[in-house]
């Protein structure tokens, strides 16, 4: 949780069944967060392990698109093998200068029928409105926008604009949608967004983010490939990133299209798993070279099959459950005796399952209903339902 909430930290107590005093926070807010923050270890960090390949190829497309050549590039692979990270590392590294405009948005599992769900996570990021943004606030800001960038087309863009992310309509703009349904309705909101999106790049050049697009909504999916043609014509440079997707799925027959419409100026880029000794490498700059037992490292390794997702679960597991504990000077971690006992889930979810059993059951509670919400969400709205069901938190 530390990724997406500020605390507040208090004194210890002491648990019945623990030696040492537990450390105990108070829930102050939640984070603003983009996907590459969701992920690592509190107080760990490594540098960007393999993808030398994969990072130079970005970069020279990233060294083109700064000289006004759009393209679209796909990073496709499974769970936890580091696509999110890889596009982070690209921005961390190459986008400090503010010569582009870089935006991210995230399409959750349960919204594959949710209309436009990423699309709209997107336009929020270009507007700079967060989830908890007030109504009054999020209109004036899209008013102000579309004034500076469509002053000569606000009444094709702002009503439709506006109904996509459900800001209240004044009477002008309710009465331009008022009477369209259905294909009239998104074939509207299609241009709008079009239109929006080629102002802003020519402004500006823009990098368009869409994370887990393999859990997209038609309605994004079908909008997605509306801005395709964009790259082609403006300085628009989108990266989607997806799992490999089911054969005849709706996320393959997008890809199919793309391929086929776009050509070679879509490049689809297949992220493979990490070798034994970048696995190694990985678990050496989280915690130092000589801390694991050499026979742990290796079980570790063979487990995690390449995945850094794993591995770095395996660490936070391990941490939490004082396995391994950090030393005195804050720098270094040791191990606690009995560690060659332990016993490693064989797959990522046990991993993860793992840690969840050690929560205390109010805990696990509020868990499930974040799960629910979704992997980005309100603060205010956890919070109301968290209250609603008498859970303490």
């Amino acid at each position: 949780t530390a990724p997406l909430f500020e605390f507040d930290a208090l004194k210890p107590v002491q648990v019945k069944g623990k030696a040492q005093p537990v450390r105990v926070y108070r829930l102050l807010k939640a984070k603003a967060v983009t996907g590459g923050q969701l992920r690592g270890i509190e107080g760990l960090y490594s540098p960007l392990v393999g993808r030398v390949q994969e990072m130079t190829e970005l970069k020279q497309i990233l060294s083109r698109f700064y000289d006004g050549q759009g393209r679209v590039v796909s990073v496709t692979g499974d769970a936890g093998l580091g696509k999110t990270r890889l596009i982070d590392e690209l921005n961390r590294r190459c986008m400090r200068d503010g010569r582009a405009q870089w935006v991210d948005g995230r399409a959750v599992s349960f919204g594959e029928e949710a209309s436009y769900l990423i699309t709209r996570d997107l336009l929020r990021n270009m507007l700079g409105l967060d989830l908890d943004s007030p109504a009054a606030i999020e209109e004036a800001t899209l008013r102000a926008a579309v004034d500076q960038l469509l002053p000569d087309q606000i009444a094709e863009t702002y009503p439709y604009l506006a109904h996509l992310l459900d800001i209240p309509l004044d009477e002008a703009s309710a009465q331009r949608i008022k009477y369209l349904e259905g294909d009239a309705l998104h074939q509207r909101i299609l241009q709008a967004v079009q239109t929006f999106v080629a102002v802003t790049s020519h402004q500006k050049p823009l990098v368009m983010v869409w994370e887990d697009l393999h859990w997209a909504d038609p309605s994004s999916l079908h909008l997605l490939e509306s801005l395709l043609p964009l790259t082609q014509s403006h300085a628009l440079l989108l990266f989607l990133i997806y799992r490999p997707p089911v054969r005849d799925s709706r996320m393959a027959q997008f890809q199919q299209r793309m391929v086929e419409a776009l050509g070679e100026t879509s490049l689809v880029m297949q992220l493979g798993p990490l070798s034994q000794a970048e696995s190694s490498q990985l678990l050496d700059n989280l915690l130092g070279p000589d801390t694991l037992p050499e026979n742990i490292k290796q079980l570790i390794i063979a487990k995690a099959e390449g995945n850094p997702f794993y591995l770095e679960e395996v660490i936070r597991s391990l941490i939490n459950s004082d396995t391994i504990t950090q030393a005195e000077d804050g720098q270094s971690w040791r191990v606690k005796a009995g560690i060659d006992t332990i016993t490693l889930p064989d797959t990522l979810q046990g991993v993860i399952m793992s840690r969840i059993d050690q929560l205390d059951p109010d805990t696990k509670r509020v868990l499930q209903v974040a799960s629910v919400v979704g992997r980005r969400f309100s603060y205010q709205v956890l919070t109301q339902i968290v209250d609603n069901l008498n859970i303490t938190h």
